[in-house]
């Protein structure tokens, strides 16, 4: 019984900080940490870990050109025929193609 008492007075011993005459339990601290942390697993969980980026096209899209949507205040995306324009569609450059034209690519070593 005596090894658990010890054991616990020296958990105790810097359990506690005071920062600008506030006292602040760090063991509380730790536990919120943990529960925050325990929350994004949970959510990451829920969507199977997958960092898939989402879009919505609506339906009322279809046939008409030129319009654009809103978002957000960076982004707009037009509506085309049959659609709308993916934003997340970044343009191939010359490092993903397999033959390449004549010419000078990326930086030149130093």
């Amino acid at each position: 019984m005596s090894f658990l008492k010890d054991k616990w007075a020296e958990a105790q011993q810097d359990r506690y900080k005071t920062i600008k005459g506030y006292k602040l339990d760090k063991w509380i601290f730790q536990a919120a940490m943990y529960g925050v942390f325990f929350y994004l697993f949970l959510v990451a969980s829920s969507y199977d870990f997958s960092i898939e980026p989402y879009f919505y096209c609506p339906a009322d899209s279809i046939g008409i050109q030129g319009n654009s949507l809103g978002f957000t205040d960076n982004y707009e995306y037009e509506q085309v025929l049959g659609g709308c324009k993916n934003p997340f569609y970044r343009p191939v450059d010359w490092r993903n193609q397999e033959l390449v034209t004549v010419g000078e690519y990326g930086d030149a070593p130093n």
